[in-house]
């Protein structure tokens, strides 16, 4: 769509879906939960690390809105939308994207304060001031409002700024352990991987094994302290290269960053062909932004699950795709009415059947999240019983009881 024309419309899209999401993290901190979410503040996403991740990588486009404003009533928009970000990013506590964001910004100032005033022409000292302002103001506000979130330090946003980058304790150095536990299952799966889903499954049987080990063996190097269980036993590996690494093979992971850093060299060449003279929009401030895109995307994801998840994945690809700037298709493929036919029909059967499966799942959690202790209705509904024990006879809360209702799990 945007190379038709239809820019402008995907990012408005985009950044909409972006302040609805602050919104309601805004609203969860303050005590307006509704049931939504897991760990507040999360809003509609259910979990407040994975509404930081969504809402870090959606800083750059509201910056770039409020750059490219053709109006007045539209740059004001743009700036409220920074304020409820930098406030909604501010109350998430997510030490992974807070880093991402900081880095996002450093690496905007570095790229704008080197280059030559000429190749960014609309990016005026009073608009960058501006929207900065804008979202340290929200930062401000997140400090001041009064929320129903229950921290345990006595000052939690300093506690978690000042341990940003730590890893020798605490969640860093669980993350650690976890990388180096992990990258062992790549032995003898270096090319395809263990299976995408299948590292959840091998890493729990793993820690039950080291867990009974480390009970024998009191002097065992590996150690799983019981108020760290749920880092131990995670759902998802904290790290989105390791885990494509695992899960998907060397050379799936190494293709998933060559086209990242493809992104990064077309804004640079765009960036140094730029004709300044030519009528239109200036275009420096998207590829600018696409370059700060490109480095948050690979700060968050390196600590954390972020395009293992489908909301913060569309949205990543959704403004990459848009942001980067036009080229002449290497092939085309021409097809008969026939066959573009049929391959819609097929995309739209293929997609109503995962779609089906997706609600299920989303329905089946929500069951089991609301009655743990009887899961019996929640294994009724489920379309795909191997999918329900994988979440269910796997976890540690109310299974253990409940474990004999159901078929063993080959």
């Amino acid at each position: 769509m945007a190379k038709f024309g239809r820019r402008r419309q995907l990012l408005d899209l985009a950044a909409l879906a972006i302040v609805l999401l602050a919104a309601t993290v805004i609203l969860d901190a303050l005590g307006f939960n509704y049931g939504l979410s897991v760990t507040r503040p999360a809003g509609t996403l259910g979990d407040r690390n994975s509404a930081a991740h969504f809402l870090a990588l959606g800083m750059p486009l509201l910056f770039l809105q409020a750059f490219e404003a053709g109006s007045a009533r539209r740059e004001s928009l743009a700036l409220s939308s920074l304020a409820i970000l930098g406030a909604a990013l501010l109350l998430t506590r997510s030490r992974a994207a807070w880093l991402a964001a900081l880095s996002g910004i450093l690496l905007f100032a570095i790229l704008l304060g080197l280059t030559s005033r000429r190749f960014h022409p609309s990016l005026t000292t009073t608009r960058v001031m501006r929207a900065t302002a804008a979202l340290v103001a929200g930062v401000i506000l997140g400090l001041c409002i009064p929320t129903q979130l229950h921290w345990k330090a006595t000052h939690p946003y300093m506690e978690s700024f000042e341990h940003l980058a730590e890893s020798n304790s605490g969640s860093g150095r669980v993350r650690l352990n976890q990388y180096h536990d992990s990258l062992s299952m790549l032995i003898g799966h270096k090319m395809l991987g263990v299976g995408p889903g299948n590292w959840k499954i091998l890493y729990k049987a793993r820690a039950s094994d080291q867990a009974k080990n480390n009970s024998q063996d009191s002097t065992s190097a590996y150690r799983a302290p019981a108020e760290r269980t749920i880092w131990y036993l995670p759902n998802r590996l904290n790290s989105d290269w390791v885990a494509f690494a695992i899960e998907r093979g060397l050379p799936a992971v190494t293709f998933l960053l060559a086209a990242l850093a493809t992104f990064a060299v077309w804004s640079v060449i765009s960036w140094s062909r730029l004709n300044i003279t030519a009528p239109g929009p200036d275009p420096s401030p998207r590829l600018l932004l696409l370059l700060t895109l490109v480095a948050v995307i690979v700060i968050v994801g390196s600590f954390d699950a972020v395009l293992q998840l489908p909301a913060p994945t569309y949205l990543a690809f959704l403004m990459l795709g848009t942001l980067a700037p036009l080229h002449k298709p290497l092939f085309t493929i021409s097809l008969s009415r026939f066959a573009r036919s049929f391959a819609a029909v097929t995309a739209l059967l293929l997609a109503g059947v995962l779609a089906i499966f997706t609600l299920n799942e989303i329905y089946v959690s929500y069951l089991i999240a609301r009655s743990p202790n009887n899961l019996s209705a929640a294994y009724r509904l489920s379309l795909d019983k191997r999918w329900f024990l994988t979440e269910v006879v796997w976890s540690e809360r109310a299974v253990r009881k409940d474990l004999g209702r159901y078929p063993a799990c080959d």
